[in-house]
């Protein structure tokens, strides 16, 4: 299948996905959270896949929302604005939820909604000092799931990530040290 801003390849069991916007340094729209919520529930149904390395294509992993469409989102309506939450929670989950080995592969900055992509990899592979992390809170509304990414610095070896998690499932928070890769 084809996407309008992924790119996906392929080699054996490892699949690569790449944001491709460079020209807005891989900004979520609604049509990249529609493609990756798409690409992810179809890797739920490949069996052969065992690895998945996500990047951003360009000098920035993903500055987070794309300024025109969070411009034009100015004017939703309080149900277009609850659409749109319950999209970027389903992609979140449903990349979590991938079966395979998530893999991260973070350059330059994951602002925003690409610091909740990486949260939700299962694996993160960083330059230390070149990335930037805010909170980020992303709620699903209804009887679903919340999700909830901090991150802070960790001297200079890496960055502490903890992921909460709150769910009527009972899942609790995990947290997990990342170190610079050398």
């Amino acid at each position: 299948m084809s996407y309008q801003f992924l790119t996906v390849e392929r080699n054996g069991s490892v699949e690569r996905v790449t944001l491709n916007r460079p020209d807005v340094r891989n900004a979520f729209n609604e049509h990249v959270i529609a493609d990756l919520t798409t690409w992810a529930k179809r890797a739920h149904e490949d069996t052969s896949l065992r690895v998945v390395v996500i990047a951003g294509a360009g000098k920035v992993f993903s500055a987070g929302a794309d300024a025109g469409w969070m411009a034009k989102m100015a004017a939703y309506s309080h149900d277009d604005n609850v659409r749109d939450a319950r999209a970027g929670a389903e992609m979140f989950l449903a990349i979590n939820t991938i079966p395979a080995i998530v893999i991260g592969r973070i350059q330059g900055a994951a602002l925003g909604g690409g610091s909740g992509l990486a949260a939700v990899c299962d694996i993160v592979v960083t330059e230390a000092d070149a990335i930037s992390f805010p909170a980020a809170t992303l709620v699903m509304e209804g009887k679903s799931m919340g999700f909830r990414s901090r991150w802070k610095r960790s001297g200079d070896d890496g960055y502490e990530i903890l992921r909460e998690y709150e769910s009527a499932k009972g899942w609790t928070p995990v947290t997990v040290q990342m170190k610079k890769v050398k």
